[in-house]
């Protein structure tokens, strides 16, 4: 055995850390030129200084940063089952908890998520099959809606268990008691405090938006009978509208307007990225243009319109607008069933571009008329595309999660990377079933394969403790410089940590975070192939150092990059930090020796990542086993 036979040679240990630097500046100078060893103990004292300044700078945030805190994807409405595009908003959103609650440590932090369940949009598609709709009871109704709101969010619970989504709160507007007196508090207070009252409104209503609108335009289309019609649309999102009168309640929203603009200016990366920002500014300035009457929000339905919804406390004839009721959700998880001063305010509202007004301007008038604080962010993405063309239940095009499990055979922790390495924030992503392999080959390539090459018996052939010496690799027939290519590595690795706390807290875009590693296996992985160790265990007591320095700084790249893609492949990270024998991952441990300068390592690794097409072909090879069985089974 490798490690049996050069035992001796591997039971040297690195001086203390405070002796270290001047053993290394020492050893070199007897063993090679005076300037080289100067150049590479200044480049090592460098990357020690920067490990140092590092630990010290993450120390004092953390003692800064507190435990609690919150994390919402917004409730999705149960018009259908979940896409890709809801479970892009999930895994984003559980991604940022992750880092928050995992590598950050922030262990009272909550996540909220759930179904928005009520509306007139519901109501019709609940009963739609239903006889003589024009005649039903309340009864009929708000049976039917139960039942279909029922089967539609278990969909959306049952997505969230098969990609580990790793939520505390799971609200639905329909069934959670705690959330409807939550509802029924906030209209009572904002009662209370003036900003509703009674009031008719006139103007374009989408029902399938459930929303008024001002920007609207008319077009002539052919209707079902084959006869023009001229009909309203909402230039938003393309839906038909209807005008109408009615006495509804109102919420004074012209009396926050002001406020909310400064907020936003005095406060700009609260809403990220940039595009979205400067977006909602220009949609702020654009609505204080209008009159306060128009500007204030209607806030209820009459009953006869809409019955399935929260009645307005003291007056049953109407409805609470469904987006009051659905916003009120981040209310009902972060105050009513958590510990207000640890949960609130939300930490990261993660939502999509579409619904960027209702959480940019509705939601903050809400808390500022409520006299709660405000988000401190709030992450807008932008949509998924099939063939550049949004995804919709209409157009046909929805693209299903399980769908794309069952075509490729990939493990759900291997689509979550795909989508959150694929995401631009501020630009549509078009779904590709063409760069989905590649991106989940080139993991299996760059981490999984290094992982087994590295590792197997021929290297590395029982568990044990791996030691970093500083050596110098003597490859004299390599191509570059592999000990250049070390150096680079260590700097990278001790850049690392920077790179994940930036990407999720400054820009909130998980992609940088997964950049930054996949840069650093890349080089991981020249280095192995520089070094070349298959040649070198061909005198295995020679080199026994040298292979042995190798192996570490493979298990240190792994190491750190677990941690750092922890967020995005929980499941196969837990994997990968076991065999390395590291048990929390958390962000003061990322950069290079953070963790000392040994680390126990198992031996034999198995395969951490199959690629797509090695999936289907053992599904194709255990099918024709299954036949063979069954057709020896028959001859019997």
């Amino acid at each position: 055995m490798f490690r049996q036979a050069c035992s001796s040679l591997l039971s040297s240990s690195l001086p203390t850390k405070t002796t270290r630097a001047n053993y290394y500046y020492n050893r070199r100078l007897n063993n090679s030129s005076l300037l080289k060893s100067i150049i590479q103990y200044n480049t090592f004292s460098t990357c020690l200084s920067q490990n140092n300044a590092s630990e010290k700078k993450t120390k004092s945030s953390a003692a800064a940063t507190t435990t609690g805190g919150l994390i919402t994807t917004p409730i999705y409405y149960v018009n259908g089952p979940p896409h890709i595009g809801h479970l892009f908003t999930t895994i984003l959103s559980d991604s940022i908890y992750l880092y928050h609650k995992q590598l950050k440590n922030r262990h009272d932090m909550i996540f909220s998520t759930g179904t928005d369940e009520h509306g007139s949009k519901v109501q019709r598609t609940a009963i739609k099959n239903l006889p003589n709709q024009n005649t039903l009871d309340d009864e009929t109704i708000n049976k039917s809606c139960v039942e279909f709101c029922e089967k539609i969010s278990e969909t959306f619970k049952t997505m969230m268990k098969d990609f580990n989504i790793q939520y505390t709160h799971y609200l639905r507007t329909s069934a959670t008691r705690e959330h409807r007196e939550t509802v029924e508090r906030v209209w009572k207070e904002l009662e209370k405090r003036g900003d509703i009252y009674l009031g008719e409104y006139q103007g374009w209503y989408c029902t399938t938006d459930e929303a008024f609108t001002t920007d609207i335009e008319q077009v002539k289309i052919t209707n079902e009978k084959g006869e023009e019609e001229l009909v309203t649309l909402s230039k938003a999102s393309g839906n038909r509208c209807e005008f109408v009168t009615e006495k509804n309640y109102k919420f004074r929203l012209s009396k926050y307007m002001d406020r909310i603009q400064q907020w936003l200016e005095e406060n700009p990366n609260t809403v990220k990225p940039k595009e979205r920002y400067n977006e909602l500014m220009e949609l702020i300035k654009k609505e204080k243009e209008r009159s306060p009457e128009s500007l204030d929000l209607s806030i209820s339905r009459t009953r006869d319109r809409v019955q399935w919804g929260i009645p307005v406390p003291d007056d049953s004839e109407h409805t609470i607008y469904v987006w009051l009721d659905a916003l009120t959700n981040y209310l009902t998880a972060g105050s009513t069933l958590a510990n207000e001063s640890l949960n609130w305010p939300p930490t990261v509202q993660i939502i999509g571009k579409d619904i960027l007004k209702f959480h940019g301007i509705y939601w903050p008038a809400f808390l500022m008329a409520l006299g709660k604080e405000l988000p401190e962010t709030i992450l807008v993405h932008s949509y998924w595309l099939v063939n550049d063309v949004k995804m919709s239940k209409s157009l046909g095009n929805v693209v299903s999660p399980y769908d794309l499990l069952n075509q490729t055979g990939v493990e759900h922790d291997l689509l979550r990377y795909y989508l959150l390495s694929e995401a631009v924030l501020s630009n549509d992503s078009s779904f590709s079933m063409v760069r989905f392999p590649v991106k989940v080959n080139e993991l299996a390539d760059i981490f999984g394969n290094l992982l087994t090459r590295a590792f197997n018996k021929k290297f590395h052939a029982e568990e044990g403790e791996i030691q970093y010496r500083n050596l110098q690799f003597d490859c004299p027939n390599a191509e570059q410089n592999p000990n250049q290519t070390a150096q680079e590595l260590i700097e990278l690795l001790n850049d690392l940590q920077e790179q994940v706390r930036n990407a999720y807290e400054e820009r909130c875009e998980v992609r940088f975070a997964n950049l930054a590693a996949t840069k650093i296996l890349k080089k991981c992985n020249q280095l192995f192939d520089e070094v070349k160790p298959w040649i070198l265990v061909k005198d295995a007591v020679a080199n026994a150092q040298q292979i042995e320095e190798l192996m570490f700084l493979v298990a240190e790249t792994l190491r750190n990059c677990s941690i750092a893609l922890y967020p995005v492949l929980p499941h196969k990270m837990n994997q990968s930090l076991s065999f390395f024998n590291q048990s929390t991952p958390l962000l003061e441990d990322i950069g290079f020796c953070k963790k000392g300068t040994s680390i126990r390592v198992k031996s034999n690794p198995e395969i951490l990542f199959k690629k797509i097409e090695e999936v289907k072909q053992q599904e194709h090879s255990s099918r024709g086993r299954g036949k063979n069985k069954e057709k020896n089974a028959e001859k019997k």
